[in-house]
Parts: C-alpha cells; sequence; structure tokens
C-alpha cells in the first residue's frame, strides 16, 4: 500500500473489504501490517483499521516497512 493512490478511495471500498473479510472465518489468527508512505494512504488505513475492530485479524497500519516487519515477525 506504500505506492498507492488513495484520492479515489472512498469508504464504500472500505466497508467491502471489511466484508470480504468477514467471510473467511479459516484466517482469523491472520496478523495484517500496513505501510502508507502518504499522509492521505495512513488516514484511509488508519479509519480502515478501526472499522476491522470487531473482525478476530489484527491489523496494525505504520509508516515504514521496518517497522512493519518486526510487528509481523514479533509473535
Amino acid at each position: 500500500m506504500r505506492r498507492t493512490d488513495f484520492t479515489d478511495i472512498s469508504p464504500d471500498l472500505e466497508r467491502s473489504a471489511i466484508y470480504i473479510r468477514e467471510q473467511c472465518p479459516e484466517r482469523a489468527s491472520a496478523r495484517i501490517s500496513f505501510v502508507a508512505e502518504s499522509d492521505l494512504g495512513f488516514g484511509m488505513l488508519r479509519m480502515y483499521e478501526t472499522l476491522s475492530d470487531n473482525l478476530p485479524q489484527e491489523i496494525k497500519v505504520f509508516r515504514n516497512f521496518s517497522e512493519a516487519e518486526e510487528w509481523l515477525l514479533k509473535y
């Protein structure tokens, strides 16, 4: 997601992505890290992270790849 253009991404798209994740209970223990370099991307992904709070997968948003990787490998 580091180089994604977030200017045309809507809240409806985020809700659709959450719906898809709800349909995959076999991935309940998944850990997902997102890296966003732009302020807009970081904000959009943080909103997605917040909307995902009720799902079993753990999501965290980062500004740089090394922190994201460290978080994924921590457990």
